[in-house]
């Protein structure tokens, strides 16, 4: 069968600096592509592509199944796409998963989606398309699947977690992409998946509940034979914690293969403070293996505020943590969440804080409700706007304590005063920064750069389009929940749902 997936754009406008920083391979596509070689698949990256391309390609490709994938910020335009596929050819099956489709399948309740796939989705998704080559539209007994039909959605049960080398990606998918994918100022940049889930209860996110609360790793030489494979010199590991405590002996035999196989990549790894402090021997050897990069979880600059997000956690660990990985060389991009109550003294204190701590990459983003995170309902945070163009954690979803406009001015002014070369203290962050830029990205770098500082010269990090939409939907409004019908009960829907749905 052929078989387009295609990676949607942002809405234009709604994001300031998320995907514009990083702009990074599909790897989800390309786990579903692998895990469906005996299929005609094409990859279709919208990031990458002139307007018109998709109605091109599926005017040329004509594909049977088109598959794509949703984070909160996607939704409309996971929407828009369907719209138009199923405008074009309404006997087209169209598939959803990801994230916000795994938590939020309410959202794709609608004519245009034919499948919503929940959580882990590559079995599922091969059982889709050789069903739907074989059997048409009969879905009803492939487990962790939502499907819409008369105004509910048809529950299929849940699907057992499985090895995370069940599947290996087939990156030819997006061959032509490749040189142009980036992470922050790497590139080009491939991504590979080290682990997944996470045993931490940290109450601002919800993915460590994707992974039943515990972290799955993948076989390290299966791993190690995909690295090697990669044409790209840089690699990010796109893992909530890229190793725990217990982790000790599969990243020891890591780094070892790393060694022998002399592969000279470079590596950016993603943990907790705590595990990198007790753990100062394998944060050496990872460095030997390629580690040049680490990102940490930060978020707050006093014990009392990391308490507030359940971390667990203390100010010291992460500077004993900042200072390890900086006496071994490894440049450092930390995140800081901020809350729609914060005053005045508390972004100065932040911004003072992350200056002290002298990362190279700070990162200020703003508290956002993503479907599953219940953390704002605790600390009653109000009204929430539910406008997914805003969740992009660089614009806020509730109302705050300082009037708006001066709110964000405070917020931008932390992103102008670390990063802007007119600014003291960003001064020395921008030119070890532009240092460091890979020579084919600096084109790119320099046009974000301009389009950034001169929204933040408003002091407003919001679009122009967003200044006198407080609280409102924009003309978006989310669809309500529907009913849920079991796996159970399934077979009373069967003639009718597997025929139509």
């Amino acid at each position: 069968m052929r078989v387009l997936m295609v990676r949607v754009c942002l809405t234009k406008g709604s994001s300031l600096g998320g995907h514009e920083n990083s702009v990074l391979e599909p790897l989800e596509f390309e786990y579903l592509a692998g895990a469906i070689p005996h299929h005609e698949v094409r990859c279709l990256d919208l990031r990458r592509e002139p307007q018109g391309t998709l109605e091109q390609t599926l005017d040329e490709f004509q594909p049977e199944v088109v598959a794509s994938t949703a984070n909160t910020v996607d939704v409309y335009s996971a929407q828009d796409l369907f719209r138009e596929v199923k405008r074009r050819d309404p006997g087209i099956l169209t598939v959803i998963g990801g994230y916000h489709a795994t938590y939020r399948p309410e959202d794709f309740n609608n004519p245009e989606t034919d499948v919503i796939v929940q959580g882990p989705g590559e079995l599922a998704f091969r059982e889709i398309i050789d069903r739907f080559e074989k059997a048409g539209r009969s879905f009803g007994d492939i487990p962790g699947l939502m499907i819409p039909h008369g105004g509910r959605l048809v529950h299929t049960g849940k699907r057992p977690l499985t090895s995370l080398d069940t599947v290996v990606p087939d990156r030819r998918i997006a061959r032509k992409y490749r040189k142009s994918y980036h992470c922050e100022f790497w590139m080009p940049c491939a991504m590979v998946r080290n682990t997944w889930g996470c045993p931490y209860r940290c109450n601002f996110c919800a993915l460590w509940t994707l992974g039943e609360g515990k972290l799955w790793e993948r076989n390290v030489e299966q791993m190690c034979d995909e690295i090697e494979g990669l044409d790209e010199k840089y690699v990010f590991f796109c893992d909530d914690l890229s190793f725990s405590l217990k982790s000790v002996p599969r990243m020891e035999r890591f780094c070892q293969e790393m060694k022998r196989r002399n592969l000279r990549k470079q590596f950016y790894f993603t943990c907790r403070t705590d595990i990198v402090v007790r753990l100062p021997h394998l944060i050496e050897e990872l460095c030997e293996a390629g580690m040049k990069r680490m990102f940490l979880g930060l978020e707050a600059s006093t014990d009392d505020g990391l308490d507030y997000w359940n971390k667990h956690n203390q100010v010291r660990t992460n500077e004993e943590a900042i200072r390890l990985l900086h006496s071994h060389g490894v440049e450092i991009t930390g995140s800081f969440l901020i809350t729609p109550d914060y005053t005045p003294q508390q972004f100065e204190e932040l911004f003072h804080y992350a200056d002290r701590i002298n990362i190279l990459c700070p990162a200020f983003l703003i508290y956002t409700p993503h479907p599953g995170v219940h953390v704002h309902e605790e600390k009653g945070f109000g009204q929430i706007n539910e406008n997914y163009e805003f969740y992009d954690h660089l614009h806020t979803v509730f109302e705050t304590r300082l009037p708006q406009e001066e709110f964000y001015r405070h917020f931008s002014g932390l992103w102008r005063r670390a990063y802007s070369p007119l600014c003291r203290t960003g001064y020395r962050r921008f030119w070890r920064i532009l240092r460091r830029i890979s020579l084919p990205l600096l084109p790119h770098t320099l046009k974000m750069g301009v389009s950034i500082f001169r929204r933040m010269a408003k002091g407003n990090l919001m679009v122009d389009r967003y200044q006198d939409g407080r609280m409102s939907n924009s003309g978006r409004t989310r669809l309500a929940p529907v009913e849920s019908v079991p796996a159970s009960q399934f077979a009373q829907l069967a003639s009718g749902a597997r025929e139509e749905v």
